[in-house]
This record gives C-alpha cells, structure tokens and sequence, in this order.
C-alpha cells in the first residue's frame, strides 16, 4: 500500500477507505506514509485538518506511538504550518480537542502548541487573527491545564527528591488514576520521571506506593520508559544497586512484561539484565532466572550490546565465574555451546575476553564447566549443585 493511494483516498474524502486500508498496514509503514509531505510540504494529517476529516486524525492519533506522534503533529509544510495551524485556521476545533487530549505529554503539547510558522505565529494566535475565538479558547485552556499539570508535576519532583513521603503519598491520594499516571510519567529535560529519582535515591516505600495505585497496564508502560541516556527506571535501580527496589519491580511484573523490561537497552546497549551478570548480583539474577521463560532467558543472554558484548562477555569482563556457570546450568548444551562461541566487534568469544583481562577465575569455571560436561556425556558427571558449590 503506497502512501499516495491513502493520500488520494483523503483528498476523495474517502474516510471508510482510509481507515481500512491505514489499519492494515505495519507500524513502520503508517510511519513512513504518515511523514510523506507533497510538493507543499503537506502530510496526509495536514491534508486531514485542511479537508475537516477528524475521523482521519482519530485514526491516525489511535494508531501510533506517543513519541511518533510528537514528530508528526509537529511536521511543518513550506509555510511553516503544522497540522495544528492548518486545523486553527480553518476553525477545526475537533481536531485541535483529538490532539489535545490524545497520549502525548504535557511537555510534548506545551512545544507543539508554541510551534510558529514561518509568520511567527502560533497555534492559539492563528485561531485568534482568523476569528475562531471559541477555539482559541479552547487551545488557551489547554495551554493552561498544561501549566497546572506541569506544576502539579514540580510540586510532586519537589517532595520525591526531598524524600517526603508523607506529601508524596498526599499528592498521589489526591489523583485520579489516569491523572497519577500523568503525572509520574511526566520527564524532565533529562528525560527521568520522578519515579526514576525515586529509583536513584533507593526510596523503596515510594516505588512500593507508586506500584500499589498503579493499574497493571499503566505500570509497564512506565517502566518502559527511558531517560535521555536510555535507562528505564529499572536500569536506574540496578544501576545504583538498589537490590530491593530492583526486587519489588521484578515482582511487581507479569512475565510478558518482564521479559519485554529486561530487553529494553541503554543508549550503550546494555541491559538491566547484563548489568547484573557483570556485576555478579546473584539475589537479582537469580529472580531473573526463576521467573524468565528458558526461551527468554537464551535471548537475553544473547541480546548484543554496542560493542557486540553478550551476557556471557559481561560476566568474562567482570570475572564474575559464579554468575557464568549459573547461567549455562540453565541452558540446554546446544545453547550452552554456542553462548561461548559467540564472538563481540573485537572478535573475543567470552573466554577470550576473559583472558584480555586475565580474569583467571572466570576463565578456569567454564574449562571446568566444560569438562563437566564432557563427564557428562561420558556418565561420569557430578550433580550440578557440587559444581557450583565450589565455585562459590
């Protein structure tokens, strides 16, 4: 499906015929089609908001994710417009009220809203000079709930960072639950959300508050999100060492979620995952281990950071022999082998890079792991609990 056969439905007006066909394309395609601009710099959201077609822009808010969404409501034409302008200037309240009160963040609203054209003019100034005067009302009082949320947020950042817990838990009481999970996954330039400073600091009793008035759903979706180096409040815990926290959040998690959690990287690749391996963390990793499916587990182990480094290479790196053979325990000999097979940018396989550090204790487990299996196969092995014992 090109983009010019759903830009031809939208100029025919064809509502029923784009949605049909929009929904059934991939994410990637309805954002490659979505940032199509024609000789006027036009995407097919603008030539919505121009042709009054607010059931496209429903469709298209529904269909993608909250930071797609940003980059393509503030899409510019040759005359500087976004779809917003467009919308403002030929009186499209709808559309504004779609966008308004669509997943973006009070943030990403506050930018879009004080976007200006090549004129130096506004959203709320272009409803205003055309005389749309209930709309610019409309963008004002968005403009202004917007101040209130943000701070609502600042208030709440306030006592987080100051540790008060008696007015956190005021502030969170005092919300409804689609408010509160708003407000805690409002970010900062830095992109960290209060609960990201509460992971920071190690203040347990907030993150537990913070679980406990959260929906299932909304929880992961915050988990899920990152900071401007990548981390995710996860991250931010293991990071820091803050073991219960780390704890509470794995068990706080369904296991789709969970798995999803752990394979999401840092601008560098790592995972919270691969951070505990190479730092040896055997309390968390080994509720990883318990929870994750065998599937997942493999995939995690093999998930590559920037540099090519598995799970496996981050335990080589940081001698971390126990955390190793722990793990290779837990997989079948096919996975087993072709972990240590596996070679990073350096082309080091995990004993290799054990070596480039003379991590001597890392590189004698897994000969040892390997003759033990071996004697496997040969009936002459030991329980795999002796094994470990004596690395311990």
């Amino acid at each position: 499906m090109s983009g010019a056969r759903l830009r031809k439905l939208v100029e025919e007006e064809n509502v029923a015929g784009f949605i049909r066909d929009f929904a059934s394309l991939s994410l990637d395609t309805k954002l490659a089609v979505l940032k199509e601009q024609d000789f006027c710099g036009k995407t097919i959201m603008g030539l919505a908001a121009e042709l009054y077609l607010p059931e496209v822009v429903e469709k298209i808010i529904d269909s993608i994710p909250q930071d797609d969404l940003f980059d393509i409501v503030s899409i510019k034409d040759k005359h500087g417009d976004t779809p917003l302008h467009i919308a403002a200037y030929f009186g499209e309240e709808k559309i504004v009220k779609y966008v308004l009160n669509s997943k973006l963040t009070t943030a990403q609203l506050r930018h879009i809203l004080n976007i200006k054209n090549n004129n130096k003019i506004t959203v709320h100034q272009r409803a205003v000079s055309e005389g749309h005067l209930r709309m610019a009302d409309t963008i004002l009082d968005g403009l202004q709930w917007i101040e209130s949320e943000e701070d609502k947020n600042s208030m709440l950042r306030e006592a987080v960072e100051s540790s008060q817990m008696s007015r956190v838990e005021a502030f969170m009481n005092s919300m409804s639950k689609v408010e509160l999970y708003s407000q805690l996954a409002a970010q900062d330039k830095a992109g960290n959300t209060a609960v990201h400073i509460a992971a920071h600091n190690g203040y347990k009793d907030m993150i537990e508050l913070m679980i406990q008035k959260l929906e299932q759903p909304d929880l992961c979706k915050l988990l899920k999100i990152q900071n401007g180096k990548g981390f995710t409040i996860l991250l931010v815990a293991v990071w820091n060492k803050k073991i219960e926290i780390v704890t509470l959040i794995l068990d706080s998690l369904p296991l789709a979620a969970m798995s999803e959690i752990l394979q999401i990287q840092n601008k560098h690749g790592a995972t919270a995952f691969s951070i505990v391996v190479q730092n040896g963390v055997m309390e968390i990793l080994a509720v990883m281990v318990r929870k994750l499916p065998k599937a997942d587990l493999y995939r995690l182990i093999l998930l590559e950071d920037n540099d090519g480094d598995t799970a496996m290479h981050c335990a080589a790196s940081g001698n971390q022999a126990y955390a190793a053979v722990f793990l290779l325990t837990r997989l079948t000999s096919e996975e087993a082998k072709n972990v240590l097979q596996v070679t990073n940018n350096s082309g080091f396989t995990p004993i290799e890079y054990a070596n480039s550090y003379t991590n001597i204790d890392f590189v004698s487990s897994i000969i040892t792991y390997q003759k033990q299996k071996e004697a496997n196969l040969k009936g002459m092995s030991k329980p795999v609990h002796v094994l470990m014992q004596n690395l311990k």
